[in-house]
């Protein structure tokens, strides 16, 4: 994706922890630095593959919401990924990917689909 994230992508294993399930933060015990020039980051060698970790992490976040006692509704499941898609494809300048942006909002706006769904099926399981 085009842009810049402040995510820590490159580090040493002694240099820190990573705390989270999902949406790990890495803690740094030094100084974090910054690359000069853009850094490639394709972390899914295949849509089959991101599919597949779409899935993992989105019941992994259903699962921490669901302990938190978010509240969902249909509303919530409708609306947010719509709101992600044009978070990742607008604000994070998805579209000057052109067609990998497009691809990878729409599968950010699914994965957020599946978490608000998966919830929802949690809080109702009757």
């Amino acid at each position: 994706m085009a842009r810049t994230s402040g995510i820590v992508r490159l580090v040493k294993k002694n240099a820190g922890i990573w705390q989270g399930k999902v949406h790990e933060m890495f803690k740094a015990e030094m100084p974090v630095g910054a690359l000069q020039e853009p850094l490639q980051h394709i972390p899914h060698e295949s849509l089959a593959g991101f599919i597949e970790k779409i899935n993992y992490y989105s019941s992994l976040r259903a699962e921490e919401l669901f302990a938190q006692k978010h509240p969902t509704n249909v509303l919530e499941i409708l609306v947010y990924p719509l709101g992600k898609f044009a978070f990742s494809f607008f604000a994070l300048m998805g579209y000057k990917d052109r067609e990998r942006g497009f691809i990878y909002s729409f599968m950010m706006s699914f994965h957020s689909f599946l978490v608000r769904s998966k919830l929802y099926l949690l809080q109702h399981k009757n």
